[in-house]
């Protein structure tokens, strides 16, 4: 899940004197010469070792926070934080501390330095800090990006270790929708109220199907600012999540699933509006997978299945076909595993190998998911 950044800008205070190592960087920043800038920030060091702002920088720098670049290295990026953190009061420089912490959580994601678990902790140990110290100075926009990227770090966890990691970053999705409102920051309440759904769809606790109804809700919503003329990617990533929300709906009632999975097909139709296999081969291969299961879903509900399972193949080698093109070997693997399936069903005569593709458990390809 993408979290999102706090950067200190390169902003020179005056010309000339000991902040010229500032202007040269800033100059450097702007055009996009990485390297060099970081190379005058550590000349700057000796000259000021104690100035948090350098050590900062070249920490936001050196993750790659602005651009990915040659020297991107979050290792050596978390050795210049923690340096900037030693520097800067938690009473005197509260705000400074927060902006410090926060680019470690950020940090701390893209790392390889520590196991996966490790460093999700650590991110969100991170977060906690700078929401805490936000919310204590009073500021409410900064708050609300922690609590996102709270949600966001908390959904990345193993169910196995963090058996409630779904509840919490429903509860940190709500908290950052205090601030992010439709009217105020209309994007940034679609991102969250679309990553608020997936949450509330993947919730354990309590009435599944009321959780399923609740994730369309903010599906919904986000779907009033990310509009397809304005914001095509992002619509059909919606789409798509909308109709995999509407095959999740538990029902013991054949008539109502039969009418949520024919929902969802027409969500995985509007996103392969967008989504097609020439220019976005895997998204469009995932929505095609999607489709294949709402298909052969259909079809076991249904007599006659004939014509939906012949959908469900073609929709299943679209996807392996897509798979192959994005160089998703696994996914292309399950993607045929699954068109296979669907051939055995059509052709009842083959015996061993209808009833070996019968036995297999239902394959599922996590779509893509905006977090």
């Amino acid at each position: 899940m993408r979290t999102e950044n706090d950067l200190w800008a390169l902003m020179p205070p005056t010309p000339g004197g000991q902040n010229s190592w500032l202007l040269r960087a800033a100059r450097q920043c702007r055009q996009h010469q990485c390297e060099a800038c970081i190379a005058t920030l550590a000349e700057a060091v000796p000259a000021e070792p104690n100035n948090y702002a350098i050590h900062f920088q070249l920490g936001v720098c050196c993750s790659g926070g602005c651009r990915v670049h040659l020297q991107t290295s979050a290792e050596i990026a978390l050795t210049y934080l923690r340096l900037a953190l030693t520097r800067v009061s938690p009473s005197e420089w509260p705000k400074e501390r927060a902006q410090i912490l926060s680019a470690m959580g950020n940090t701390w994601l893209i790392s390889s330095q520590e196991s996966v678990a490790v460093r999700l902790q650590a991110a969100i140990s991170c977060f906690k800090e700078a929401a805490q110290t936000y919310l204590g100075v009073g500021d409410m926009q900064a708050w609300a990006r922690e609590e996102f990227n709270l949600g966001n770090s908390y959904c990345e966890l193993s169910e196995e270790t963090s058996p409630r990691k779904w509840e919490e970053a429903v509860s940190h999705y709500q908290k950052a929708l205090q601030i992010r409102t439709k009217e105020r920051d209309p994007e940034r309440y679609a991102v969250t109220e679309e990553n608020l759904g997936t949450a509330y769809r993947e919730l354990s606790s309590g009435d599944k199907a009321v959780n399923v109804r609740k994730a369309i809700l903010c599906y919904r919503q986000a779907l009033q600012v990310f509009t397809p003329s304005e914001f095509p990617p992002q619509n059909a990533a919606l789409h798509n999540n909308l109709g995999n929300a509407y095959v999740s709906i538990p029902s013991a009632d054949s008539a109502e699933t039969g009418k949520n999975l024919r929902r969802a097909l027409r969500h995985f139709d509007r996103a392969l509006g967008f989504r097609t296999r020439v220019s976005f081969p895997c998204d469009y291969a995932v929505t095609q997978f999607n489709r294949g299961s709402a298909f052969l879903r259909l079809a076991l509900e249904y007599p006659n299945p004939q014509q939906n399972l012949r959908n469900a193949q073609i929709c299943f080698e679209e996807a392996g076909t897509g798979f192959a093109q994005a160089g998703q070997a696994e996914r292309t693997r399950v993607a045929q595993e699954q068109a296979k399936l669907v051939r055995a069903y059509l052709q009842p005569a083959r015996g061993a190998e209808a009833q070996e593709a019968r036995a297999q458990p239902e394959a599922r390809v996590q779509g893509q998911e905006s977090h």
